[in-house]
């Protein structure tokens, strides 16, 4: 496919520095080399559009291209972005109040319409946005003047100023978005981030460069360019020999020999998400359907023995969605690793010795630390029980598209995270509710919990709930629940950046010695 391109001023004149120092260097003359840093993830994007964002891979480019409103500082406290300020003028009606004088890279000035515009957008039922249920308690948008917007809530929103922080939050221009279309947006992106779109060669490499009129200071790389190397030994190897400066997802054996060379560094930082095993139980027929079998792979796996054997210790243990860092967060007894136990739910269920039992186990690579490696664990631990693993691995990209269409099989490997809100609603509704593009797992009583906890600013009745859901998904469980990552980053010496603890690769700030 041949790549497609933004062109503007600012572009030209970078691609007019680039021929002249190439020209120089023919000739002779000292040029210094040009300030890039080359990124490696696991998959490519699968849009650009901050509307249509689907996961954390399309969130890491979009989000040095777009800006929210609310901006996560390093730190993770909530800091201005588009909107200089926001207060709450009821209990279902917060406005802010927009930024004077920012542009999109295209030219377009940015106003209230905008995010009116950006919002309604997501919103519309039409367009299936894969993360609309994170903002739809918003019901109406209403543009005040062109500074002023007021965002007006269904019901009362305890945590609407965190959900405006997250990449599907990020304002698009109406004026390109409408000529231009949407398909058109998802491979040339327009937004006011730090970083403005030069070029997407799929599966090869996505090239951003720096906006020299950001409304903040210019970031300090000139150009910011994303590779996917699906495989984590060949992604460790282009760092090794100088191809690319800074990888993700780091396999942790390969973790010493980054730390101890020449010219590397091994990063790592403890984020607020993990990995968990599901269960599939949009599969009327499968014989997950019988909580004994799922209670049952809770206490065959031996999830202390994975992050020691395969991920040699980094990782937390956790026996729920949701960490002692998240509100709402509450005790929850874990299942203790106990064969003889598993051995008897499946003997009660009809799977003596697990004879009988077939379970088909997708898993995914290029994605979580280590996932096909853990899978493959787990998926022996199974086998081991008696159980007939169908077992497959999928490369990301894939994966997730099988995972959306619903095309996967009985378990499943994925990842959940709270770091965008700090709030228990964000490592369970979208996961844990009927009909919710990432859940296949469908409780009325368990949606009517989540629902007032999501609904009410009370915060001690807010707890109470999450308490009473965490009881309620341990008796039932959805998943086997597995643990929190540690991330580790492989990166050259001279690059100066810090990871965050929410995983987004976001680089305004990042640097080059």
């Amino acid at each position: 496919m041949s790549p497609t391109t933004c062109n503007n001023a600012s572009s030209l004149a970078r691609r007019l520095t680039v021929v002249l120092a190439a020209l120089a260097l023919f000739m002779g003359g000292a040029v210094l080399a040009q300030n890039r840093l080359v990124v490696a993830q696991g998959a490519d994007p699968t849009t650009l559009d901050a509307g249509m964002s689907d996961g954390t891979v399309t969130a890491n480019v979009i989000s040095n291209i777009y800006d929210p409103l609310v901006i996560r500082a390093d730190d993770m406290s909530l800091v201005p972005g588009l909107a200089v300020s926001w207060e709450a003028i009821d209990e279902s009606t917060w406005r802010f109040e927009l930024r004077d004088g920012v542009t999109f890279h295209n030219g377009e000035p940015f106003t209230a319409e905008a995010v009116k515009f950006s919002f309604d957008r997501v919103l519309d039922p039409e367009r299936s946005a894969p993360q609309a249920s994170y903002i739809n308690t918003i019901e109406e948008v209403i543009v005040v003047d062109d500074l002023t917007v007021d965002i007006v809530t269904r019901f009362p929103d305890p945590i609407l100023v965190s959900r405006l922080a997250k990449a599907v939050a990020g304002i698009v221009p109406p004026g390109y978005v409408q000529e231009m279309g949407d398909d058109h947006v998802a491979q040339n992106p327009v937004g006011t981030g730090p970083f403005v779109f030069e070029e997407w060669v799929r599966d090869d490499r996505l090239v951003l460069s720096a906006n020299a009129d950001y409304w903040r200071d210019p970031p300090q790389v000139d150009e910011l360019v994303f590779r996917p190397i699906p495989n984590l030994a060949t992604r460790t190897s282009a760092l090794l020999s100088g191809d690319v400066d800074l990888i993700v997802n780091l396999p942790v054996p390969q973790a010493p020999i980054v730390e101890s060379n020449n010219g590397t560094k091994l990063v790592a930082v403890d984020i607020q998400a993990g990995e968990y095993l599901g269960y599939n139980l949009r599969l009327e027929d499968s014989p997950l359907q019988d909580v004994r079998v799922r209670r049952a792979i809770n206490h065959a796996v031996d999830v202390d023995a994975i992050i020691q054997g395969v991920l040699d210790g980094y990782a937390t243990r956790r026996p729920s969605p949701v960490t002692p860092l998240d509100f709402g967060y509450a005790e929850v007894a874990p299942y203790p690793h106990d064969v003889e136990v598993a051995l008897d739910l499946l003997a009660e269920a009809g799977y003596p010795n697990g004879e009988g039992l077939s379970l088909s186990f997708d898993a995914p690579t290029g994605r979580y630390p280590m996932d096909q490696q853990v899978s493959e664990a787990i998926a022996g631990q199974l086998t081991a029980l008696g159980i007939d693993v169908d077992f497959e691995v999928h490369e990301w990209g894939n994966y997730l598209g099988l995972f959306k269409n619903g095309q996967l099989g009985d378990l499943y490997l994925l990842g959940w995270g709270s770091i965008t809100t700090l709030d228990a609603d964000a490592a369970l509704y979208d996961e844990l509710t009927c009909g919710k593009v990432y859940s296949t797992y469908c409780d009325e009583d368990l949606d009517a919990v989540l629902e007032e906890a999501r609904s009410i600013i009370d915060p001690e009745r807010r707890e109470e709930l999450y308490a009473t859901a965490l009881q309620m998904i341990h008796d039932d469980p959805p998943w086997l629940f597995m643990y929190q990552e540690r991330s580790l980053y492989g990166m050259r010496e001279a690059v100066q950046w810090e990871p965050r603890a929410d995983s987004i690769l976001y680089f305004y700030e990042a640097s080059i010695d």
